[in-house]
């Protein structure tokens, strides 16, 4: 099982050195791509990689290891929340304002697109100040808020004019998924953190005001070789 294979050979620490690495030089938060390449980075310390595509919102796999396959993604705490949303890849060639489907039909979209990967690789962010608190998650494909069966789909209408906007669920224990028109017909997914603490596999801080000594890249090379 990958959970205790990772726990076994330690992948926490490399998870922890790429982030501070990382942040030795860049103050921005790791989001969006960036996370593709240091989620590579950390994982080829104990897995071997054998295909990776980065920055891509097609359904399916991002990293494909001798594991099981993986599908990145960050999101943000939102604050004083106990819940974050996650956008998922686009139905646009499913559902539209001009091509309004069942919810059937939406359902077993997400439910075959799901089938391509193994696992979501997760990176949680939330900054306070200058510290920033990182948090990866390693959850199954199949985690139960993660199945678009377990919802209950209707469609959803526009305050203003009350034209069909998208697709809704019912909300379960915080969690609950979303697809809007306007934005590509992206699926967006609401979850719990609570309910995915188990699938926690590591986190650490980053303190930007101790740890960003190096300035830019050419600060970096003259340290690397006009010592």
């Amino acid at each position: 099982m990958i959970y205790k294979y990772l726990q076994k050979h330690n992948i926490s620490k490399y998870f922890e050195k790429e982030i501070i690495g990382y942040h030795i030089i860049n103050k921005t938060p790791i989001k969006q791509s960036l996370w593709e390449i240091i989620n590579i980075n950390f994982l080829s310390s104990v897995l071997q990689i054998y295909n990776y595509d980065h920055a891509s919102h097609s359904p399916g796999i991002d990293i494909q290891t001798n594991y099981g396959s993986f599908s990145n993604k960050t999101s943000k705490y939102l604050q004083r929340k106990n819940y974050f949303f996650l956008s998922s890849y686009r139905l646009t060639s499913i559902c539209s304002p001009l091509n309004v489907q069942d919810p059937i039909i939406i359902m077993q979209n997400i439910f075959r697109k799901n089938q391509s990967f193994d696992y979501y690789s997760i990176l949680l962010r939330k900054k306070s100040k200058n510290i920033i608190n990182y948090k990866w998650y390693l959850i199954p494909r199949d985690y139960y808020y993660l199945n678009p069966f377990n919802y209950n789909w209707t469609t959803s209408y526009s305050v203003k004019n009350n034209n069909i906007i998208g697709y809704k669920t019912n909300e379960i224990n915080e969690n609950k998924m979303m697809i809007y028109f306007s934005m590509s017909s992206q699926l967006w997914i609401k979850l719990n953190i609570s309910e995915i603490d188990k699938y926690l596999i590591s986190e650490t801080y980053i303190n930007l005001d101790e740890i960003n000594f190096i300035q830019n890249y050419s600060q970096l090379y003259d340290i690397i070789y006009y010592k």
